[in-house]
């Protein structure tokens, strides 16, 4: 695992600045706060947010006023709306085989995207 911190020196007209560069914490996706919608970016000192589709420095704060954002809130409440509506339009009764292959489909699709999804049952209990 890569160091938390990252010390960066700059000389800037005759003056030595250090910046702080953070690195993306893995211990950040078991929080509730953040396990819905954080993801790894491609950059190492950015996270970023399945929901809004944007990246963002690697500090806790950060994260945090993210997810208190009216555009974040927005977009997770659609998020959410959507997965409810998807899985109200299809009836999970055990013997219906599409059903729960439509289910396998979506839940494939939303652990890609690191959405959580709370069902009654999981695939596994009906061998899909």
């Amino acid at each position: 695992m890569a160091s938390p911190m990252k010390i960066e020196s700059r000389s800037m007209d005759d003056k030595q600045t250090t910046t702080k560069r953070k690195v993306f914490n893995d211990i950040w996706l078991e929080n509730k706060m953040f396990q819905d919608w954080l993801c790894r970016s491609s950059n190492e000192n950015k996270a970023l947010c399945s929901f809004c589709e944007m990246e963002m420095a690697c500090k806790k704060t950060t994260l945090i006023t993210h997810a208190k954002s009216k555009k974040h809130i927005k977009k997770s409440l659609i998020n959410k709306q959507i997965i409810t509506e998807l899985f109200d339009l299809v009836n999970l009764d055990a013997t219906d085989c599409s059903a729960l292959k439509l289910y396998g489909a979506f839940e494939s699709s939303f652990e890609k995207r690191n959405v959580s999804c709370d069902v009654a049952f999981s695939r596994r209990q009906h061998n899909i």
